[in-house]
């Protein structure tokens, strides 16, 4: 028996250093892979495509950056911080050459300096703005342009960064926006799968009560009235709620079902209209209540 559990230790130990020699090999083919791409970025003079475009372009990448500035020696430094992080990256010198790859091509990010000749960065972020809005853009600005930075929001910018920088807080600002990103597109998927969940598809009936009912449906779906829902227990009240909620113009806000009858009596103005801090033993914080928070179906509301 001990010679078997030695055994099974043994493989597992085996098993997890394999596994993590394989990991590491991986990284660093990824990684030669990745600066060999960005030996022949800074070998490239000049493209069709813009004149002072430089490519390096990776498999798979996080992400597709395009970094704009002036100043080579800044360009230099980006392609070589953000392609050994995995993402793929142009850059060019001016605005109007930006402008010109984001008609053209699809990028998640654009770096932009903000003082810039023919074409500055507020000048090409508004550009961006019509043209891709899905498109992130971060300015690079020094502390005398702060201003202009932070106006720069106020027209759709996503960030800004100012010099001297530190490519840390760059990568953490592309990481922070891919999460949410990520986020974004995690929801609007459940949303989808909620709003296929609750559509008129999935409540069973082909009588012609249940086609006047999913006629109602449609008519209150679109009106700002209270609607109340009756019938015995069981029989698909919350189903038609839902139904209701996710074909209306509201759907992308909160729907809460309350059992009515599982609240104690005395909590049921606390539950509904909320309560401030120290209003009655218990509260120990400022609670907002079901009918600022959300489109409510009180169910059981005559127990």
């Amino acid at each position: 028996m001990a010679l078997f559990i030695l055994a099974v230790i043994i493989f597992i130990i085996a098993d997890i250093t394999i596994r993590y020699i394989a990991k590491r090999i991986q990284a660093t083919k990824a990684q030669q892979e990745r600066e060999e791409v960005l030996k022949e970025s800074l070998k490239l003079d000049f493209t069709r495509e813009a004149k002072t475009l430089k490519r390096a372009e990776i498999e798979e990448p996080k992400a597709r950056i395009l970094c704009v500035d002036d100043e080579t020696v800044i360009l230099d430094s980006f392609r070589k911080i953000l392609v050994l992080d995995g993402y793929s990256v142009d850059t060019v010198e001016n605005g109007k050459e930006a402008l010109g790859l984001i008609q053209t091509h699809s990028y998640d990010f654009v770096f932009t300096d903000l003082k810039m000749p023919e074409m500055d960065g507020m000048s090409l972020t508004r550009q961006i703005q019509q043209i891709c809005p899905q498109t992130s853009v971060i300015i690079i600005t020094a502390h005398g342009s702060l201003e202009s930075a932070i106006e720069a929001l106020r027209i759709g910018a996503y960030d800004y960064i100012l010099k001297p920088f530190d490519f840390d807080d760059v990568l953490y600002k592309i990481r922070r926006w891919i999460k949410q990103k990520e986020l974004v597109l995690e929801n609007k998927a459940l949303r989808h799968e909620v709003e296929q969940k609750y559509s008129f598809s999935n409540i069973v009936g082909q009588s012609p009560q249940m086609k006047k009912i999913f006629e109602l449906i449609k008519k209150v779906a679109n009106t700002k009235g209270n609607v109340l829902i009756t019938g015995s227990s069981g029989t698909g009240k919350e189903l038609v709620a839902r139904a209701i909620h996710y074909n209306s113009d509201r759907k992308n806000k909160p729907f809460v079902a309350i059992n009515c009858g599982a609240i104690v009596g005395n909590l049921m103005e606390s539950e509904f209209f909320g309560h401030k801090k120290g209003s009655f033993t218990g509260a120990v914080r400022d609670k907002d209540g079901h009918f600022k928070m959300a489109v409510l179906i009180p169910d059981g509301a005559g127990e």
